[in-house]
């Protein structure tokens, strides 16, 4: 199973902007109305150059909205600039096309363009630094969890130990570790993280339901259910037992002998990225 890589930004809290949505539409908006306001006093002394600063709210729409909220705010801020200009008779539209009206509009969008380029560079780069640093964290844990296995000589602690580091590789809420009996060819559980109401212990009542663990070892691979209610990988009968809602099955294989599964839950719903899997 491989480190959540793709999810590393969110996880590691290197998203270059982390705002909400309502937040970004706040600042845009409110830079929108600042220069509404400000126009007509600025008119006063910089006469048709006031509209200049335009490009303040345009570069924020651009921002924090992407290419597409920079485009439409550009059309809107021009138009509204120049029905302001020409609303009280004192321009005309000969006027402000001799002052350069066209240029500026190509350069407002060319503004645009470049900001929105600077932005993806950046949000690549962050990205780029994000999955280093998870990468290497990733790799510190599966070290710390090979010298451990080494050194341990109580198979218990190394299960425990195992469960543990499992969960945390996918930031997820609780790990299960099972046993195969490969003789009457079913799972044992083993160790859990989980605060369980009941012992985390065989019931002789899912003898004959589909489990999970069957599924990852007969599949000789990991396997994801998104909706443990909603699966062909495990019985409802048995997800009610346990407060998880998505989980991840991983087989526990060495040397082809199958050995039991390692099983990943999220008491939330949760999406499992090819990454994860």
């Amino acid at each position: 199973m491989s480190s959540p890589i793709s999810q590393s930004a969110r996880i590691t809290g290197m998203n270059l902007d982390s705002r909400p949505p309502l937040m970004k539409w706040g600042i845009v908006l409110g830079l929108a109305v600042i220069y509404l306001l400000a126009l007509s006093p600025l008119e006063v002394i910089f006469g048709p150059y006031a509209t200049t600063l335009l490009v303040i709210p345009v570069a924020a729409a651009t921002w924090y909205l992407g290419l597409a909220g920079g485009l439409i705010g550009s059309v809107l801020g021009v138009s509204f600039s120049i029905w302001w200009l020409l609303r009280g008779g004192h321009h005309t539209f000969h006027e402000l096309m001799q002052l350069g009206l066209p240029f500026r509009a190509v350069m407002l969008t060319a503004l645009v363009f470049i900001i929105h380029l600077i932005r993806r560079r950046i949000d690549q780069f962050a990205e780029a630094e994000a999955e280093a640093r998870s990468r290497e964290e990733y790799l510190a844990l599966l070290n710390d969890m090979t010298r451990a296995i080494l050194l341990s000589k109580d198979f218990d602690s190394i299960l425990t130990l195992l469960a543990k580091n499992m969960a945390k590789l996918i930031n997820a809420d609780d790990c299960y570790i099972t046993r195969w009996d490969d003789a009457r060819g079913l799972p044992i559980p083993t160790k859990t993280t989980a605060a369980l109401a009941e012992p985390y212990v065989f019931n002789e009542k899912n003898a004959n339901r589909q489990s999970l663990t069957a599924s990852v070892l007969k599949a000789g691979r990991a396997l994801a259910a998104d909706d443990v209610f909603n699966s062909p990988y495990i019985s409802v009968e048995i997800a009610k037992r346990y407060p998880t809602r998505s989980v991840l099955g991983v087989p526990l294989i060495a040397r082809e002998n199958k050995l039991g599964a390692a099983i990943i839950g999220f008491n939330s719903p949760h999406h499992f990225t090819t990454e994860e899997i």
